[in-house]
């Protein structure tokens, strides 16, 4: 009679786990929709650099890899959406490790990925500040590419290693991340990296910071000089150029920070979540780490977002590729 009783419980609950919310639904959706729009927007970002002589500069190199990530994610949009409804997942992932640990390893790869960018970029921009006599010996367009190459080998590492490390979870039949993914993986492959990567990065930019500030007083300084004593207009007109290749400057300094930014913010909640699984007693809501995934993924999204808001030269690339029209830059 117990026995009996275990197992009515047992079925109810694997009923009630199963059973599709208005949230999980809205959920679906919304990974659909985000599928549709970052796609769209990396493939616009592609297109501008590849038909727009004026964006074709080393800086956006990184643009354009970064958009690859980005397309990559994307596509993942399809089977986090399929993911969100229970009885699919139970069917589609819960049952066939290789497609749930191929998701996994995927989403993981990409965004540590772009961890790796963020780094190299706040490295090429921190160089271009502070070694301007430096930087076009080292960060060429041959030097950038090696650099990208290496950081898409290790991508495409971590996104097949599950493949041969996953735990086996048959008997829980759950495609979960902190039970298939074994720890080495999770925390010190991954989460570890991706927190090393935006503690290089914050440096460099406080870097970049300290440094642009004391350019701009410097810049002020001498024009005050040049005003009280008047050293003559070929001084002042040095000056005038060198505030404006400095305005230049801080606008990509502006730029990269800006996608820096969003990163973190999109991505750091899904790691302290994935952390917090893996050592708490009790697991994690699953609502909420799925809403945390969805957050890491949709900064995908706000990369398109942010060219298209910060940068004049991308907008008017994207209109003429979106009217149809040749290049006007």
């Amino acid at each position: 009679m117990q026995g009996t009783t275990v197992a009515t419980e047992k079925q109810e609950e694997e009923e009630e786990a199963l059973e599709v919310t208005a949230f999980n639904i809205s959920l679906c959706a919304f990974s659909f929709a985000m599928m549709i729009f970052v796609c769209a927007g990396n493939i616009l970002t592609f297109l501008a650099i590849a038909k727009t002589p004026v964006l074709r500069t080393l800086a956006n190199i990184y643009v354009f890899s970064l958009a690859i990530a980005d397309l990559i994610v994307g596509l993942g949009f399809s089977m986090t959406g399929i993911f969100m409804i229970p009885t699919l997942k139970r069917e589609y992932f819960d049952h066939n490790m290789n497609t749930c640990v191929f998701m996994q390893g995927s989403i993981i790869g990409t965004v540590i990925s772009s961890s790796f960018h963020m780094t190299l970029i706040s490295f090429d921009r921190y160089m271009y500040i502070t070694k301007p006599y430096v930087y076009p010996r080292m960060f060429t367009k041959r030097n950038i590419l090696i650099c990208l190459t290496v950081i898409w080998i290790i991508t495409v590492v971590l996104i097949f290693v599950p493949q041969f490390t996953y735990n086996d979870v048959t008997n829980e039949a759950d495609c979960d991340l902190t039970l298939t993914l074994p720890i080495w993986y999770l925390f010190y492959a991954t989460t570890s990296t991706y927190g090393v990567n935006v503690l290089i990065a914050c440096v460099f930019y406080s870097q970049i910071l300290l440094a642009a500030i004391k350019q701009r007083k410097a810049i002020q300084a001498t024009s005050t000089a040049v005003g009280s004593y008047g050293n003559g207009d070929a001084e002042q007109t040095k000056n005038e150029s060198s505030a404006k290749s400095s305005k230049v400057a801080w606008k990509s300094i502006k730029f990269f920070f800006t996608i820096f930014g969003f990163y973190f913010v999109c991505a750091t909640p899904c790691f302290i979540a994935m952390s917090i699984d893996l050592y708490s007693p009790a697991p994690l809501n699953e609502d909420l780490v799925r809403a945390t995934t969805l957050i890491l993924m949709m900064n995908s999204g706000m990369n398109f977002v942010i060219y298209v808001v910060i940068n004049k030269q991308f907008r008017r690339a994207f209109s003429d590729i979106i009217h149809c029209r040749p290049s006007s830059q």
